[in-house]
């Protein structure tokens, strides 16, 4: 046993590690999002920059303009901060005893308790503190530093509602043989870095809309329960450019799938509400995005992240904002043929569409696509979406 202890403490310094070259990846252009981070840490009594010894905001940009970004140390104690906020978030969260965690719970303990002792693992007294120090370990190591925080913040949440919805999608993604594949695989450093970078980014828009589902008080394991069988199919099926996540080589794990697949949380909720084929959804929401191009506008708010909170926060939102009015469009049509109904409405607005596509070329064409123009296009297309109803 004392093998397997020494094991599970190696794992949690290793990933500590990856949380930290992760975060330095970003160079300079995380500054700004590390500034506000420190602040909002704080703010709520989970940093001292004093004591800490991090620098101020105005040093930090001094030397981000000369192409220096926080160093390693600097980023550890954002880390250790971050994780603390999560952990204390969780601890004292009514969410920490659904059974979903049971599983997180008995992980943290050597191969060889579980089934011995698993009744007495999950009724440990410190069960909720157990808990919360892994969970808050492993959202901040894969997600990242900012995604928890700004999703928080932009959507009014707490740390540990958007912690457990973050374990949510890795159980529904089965996303560990995805982080296996991508850390095993011999491969350049950089490659691997930018692959879980991609990946956290790729997987926090399932994240929110997970949250959207627990807003209305349904609990993390019935939120599994309702969803896991439609996206089971969903992985398992190509339809149209929604690729399958199986993984062989993390060469092959495409972080753009991820990506792809987008909405599926929607969709697996409207199949289960409904009762309707949720890969005939799936083909009419992925026609809804190839009619309105909205590959495209995913790719330009991309482009956006780097660039501060407030641009982040606004594209973030434009993007949901869009999500939602294709996953309405596609609610309204449940009951009918969805993949009909897309085509109807096409044909029915041809001319709306025709002045649209030439308007988002325009965009397209421009040297100096703005945030603005973002949401100019978005909603236009958001208003079309909107004449289904």
């Amino acid at each position: 046993m004392t093998d397997e202890v020494a094991e599970l403490v190696l794992e949690d310094n290793r990933m500590q590690a990856l949380g930290l070259s992760l975060a330095q990846s970003l160079g300079t252009k995380g500054t700004s999002a590390y500034l506000w981070l420190a602040e909002i840490l704080e703010k709520e009594g989970h940093l001292d920059r004093a004591t800490e010894g991090l620098p101020n905001a105005e040093l930090l940009q001094s030397r981000a303009a000369n192409g220096q970004g926080l160093t390693r140390a600097e980023l550890a104690v954002l880390l250790s901060s971050a994780k603390l906020a999560v952990q204390s978030a969780l601890e004292s969260s009514p969410l920490m005893g659904d059974p979903l965690l049971e599983g997180e719970l008995l992980e943290a303990f050597p191969p060889s308790m579980r089934d011995a002792y698993r009744d007495d693992i999950l009724r440990h007294r410190l069960r909720r503190e157990i808990l919360a120090t892994r969970i808050a370990n492993r959202v901040i190591n894969r997600l990242g530093f900012i995604h928890p925080f700004e999703i928080a913040d932009e959507d009014e949440v707490s740390l540990s509602e958007v912690a457990i919805a973050f374990l949510i999608v890795e159980h529904l993604f089965n996303m560990a043989p995805v982080w296996r594949a991508i850390e095993t695989t011999q491969m350049q450093e950089q490659e691997r870095i930018s692959l879980l970078v991609g990946a956290a980014s790729a997987l926090r828009p399932q994240v929110v809309d997970v949250l959207g589902m627990m807003r209305n008080h349904t609990a993390p394991v019935q939120v599994v329960n309702r969803l896991a069988g439609s996206i089971i199919l969903l992985l398992n099926s190509k339809p149209a450019s929604l690729s399958d996540l199986k993984v062989d080589s993390a060469k092959s794990v495409c972080v753009e799938q991820i990506s792809r697949f987008d909405g599926v949380i929607g969709l697996a909720e409207i199949a289960h509400s409904s009762g309707s084929d949720v890969i005939s959804l799936a083909k009419a929401y992925v026609a809804l995005g190839d009619i309105l191009d909205l590959k495209w506008l995913q790719e330009v708010a991309a482009a956006f992240h780097s660039n501060g909170f407030w641009e982040r926060a606004t594209t973030a939102g434009v993007l949901n904002d869009l999500k939602s009015a294709r996953l309405d469009f596609i609610r309204a049509s449940s009951s009918v043929c969805a993949e009909q109904a897309v085509h109807d409405w096409a044909v029915a607005h041809r001319k709306e569409l025709e002045s649209y596509s030439a308007m988002a070329a325009r965009a397209r064409e421009s040297r100096e696509l703005t945030v603005a123009m973002l949401c100019h296009v978005a909603r236009c297309a958001r208003n079309l979406l909107n004449t289904a109803k």
